[in-house]
């Protein structure tokens, strides 16, 4: 008998599991075969929580004289303004400051290259019209598009827009996008006078982070740590799951247990299950059977890979574009070479794979720049990020109505968090706190 079975390990499930361990807590850990990993990618980090969860991953364990993990220490990228295409389909910079694409100077050289010098003076006037005349406006499309015009709308956010969320400006709300951007507007004015207040937070909300040695390294050392806890690493997956409520002594608590029946045979008896959602969006058998209401109600396919960087890019750039129904991003990291991230529009249903990506290949060559040579494609579906706080209030009120009604199964993944790892973190370490409180016998 165990204490607390993980059904995979992703990030969230062995977060989840190290808070376990670190009590004494007896946990097993399966593997979980599904096919198809989103390409990692750095991850927006406005609150500071993925760093640091990647330096509690890293730091060593006291006593236990080990080094530190230095691969898991997170790699921090400043934000630095995108190339976009301009009027003539060359690249050139995103103007900055700007918020979402959202420009603070819209007579700068920068804008005035991209939108056109009518289309600047155009967004000018946001700084002479009434506020009263627009009001405040829920969606950012509509805002923008009243206050600055279209073009910016269709040059400037349009690309940023659809490249983070998979949908048009027009449905993503502004409050989910850039908390406290329409404060800044009613407190100053105007559209383009808030991207100017809002830029020094926006700094801090765009500032991204990745592991220093990627997420094999990170994963390695979350598996490290969690076997110097004597966490059981189980190398199999979790096929069936059932609830036993009698035949069981006093000495194992409950009153019952799960037996779990995994995929070489055996059986496995835990007081608790932890349902690793991962960032595969894809459902396996035993998610649906426990937690059938709880998954992606969106996705997004994703797909990487190396290529030669073009001339114009530079060290730390990046630059986004529109093309074929995909978002494009090209971006060069620290001692990485230049990465070519296709991201699809939202979809309702998981598509077929196959493919995909001889299909982008040839975007690719469309677009006039080549694979490196021997590189590997990485693809797969991952959860669509909310739009709007009403998804994302949805999402997390039957992730809390599952722990309501069973206390014992415990959902974490980004599958279930709109692919937002910093919120997919805090619920995993939150819930685990919880279900180790009730392990122990602190709550009932």
């Amino acid at each position: 008998m165990i204490d607390a079975l993980v059904t995979g390990r992703s990030v969230a499930a062995l977060l989840a599991a190290l808070d376990l361990a670190e009590v004494g807590l007896r946990v097993g850990i399966a593997i979980d075969e599904r096919v198809g990993e989103p390409p990692a990618a750095p991850v927006r980090d406005p609150d500071g929580i993925v760093a640091g969860f990647l330096n509690r991953v890293a730091a060593p364990i006291a006593g236990a004289g080990k080094l530190g993990a230095p691969g898991a220490l997170p790699l921090v990228i400043e934000p630095v303004a995108p190339l976009l295409l301009d009027r003539e389909g060359a690249w050139a910079p995103q103007p900055s400051p700007a918020v979402l694409g959202i420009p603070a100077s819209p007579l700068s050289s920068e804008a005035v290259r991209l939108l056109g010098a009518g289309a600047s003076l155009r967004a000018y006037l946001d700084r002479i019209m009434p506020l009263l005349a627009v009001g405040k406006a829920k969606t950012l499309g509509p805002l923008v598009r009243k206050r600055i015009g279209a073009r910016p709308l269709e040059r400037l956010i349009e690309p940023v827009i659809r490249e983070r969320y998979g949908v048009s400006a027009n449905e993503v709300d502004v409050a989910l996008a850039a908390p406290g951007l329409n404060e800044a507007l009613s407190r100053v004015g105007s559209l383009t006078g808030a991207a100017l207040a809002y830029s020094e937070r926006n700094v801090a909300r765009e500032t991204r982070v990745i592991p220093a040695g990627g997420s094999a390294a990170l994963q390695a050392e979350l598996l490290r740590k969690l076997s110097l806890y004597d966490a059981q690493l189980v190398e199999s997956r979790v096929c069936q799951v059932s609830q036993r409520h009698s035949g069981l002594s006093e000495a194992v608590g409950a009153p019952g247990c799960w037996r779990a029946t995994l995929s070489d045979g055996r059986q496995i008896e835990t007081r608790s299950i932890i349902l690793d959602f991962s960032r595969n969006a894809i459902r396996t058998e035993i998610l649906t059977e426990l937690a059938p209401e709880l998954g992606a109600d969106k996705i997004r396919v994703h797909a990487a890979v190396d290529i030669s960087r073009p001339e114009w890019l530079g060290d730390g750039q990046s630059a986004i574009m529109l093309h074929g129904g995909w978002a494009v991003r090209l971006e060069t990291l620290p001692g990485a070479p230049t990465r070519a991230h296709f991201t699809s529009a939202v979809l309702a249903e998981p598509p077929s794979l196959d493919g995909v990506e001889a299909v982008l290949s040839q975007s690719l060559t469309e677009l006039g720049f080549s694979e490196l040579p021997d590189a590997e494609w990485s693809t797969g579906v991952a959860a669509a990020p909310f739009a709007t706080i009403a998804s994302r209030e949805q999402a997390e009120s039957r992730v809390a109505n599952l722990s309501g009604h069973a206390p014992k199964i415990l959902a974490v993944g980004r599958s279930l968090f709109g692919d937002d790892l910093p919120v997919t973190l805090a619920a995993a370490h939150d819930g685990a706190v919880s279900l180790r409180r009730y392990l122990t016998g602190l709550i009932d």
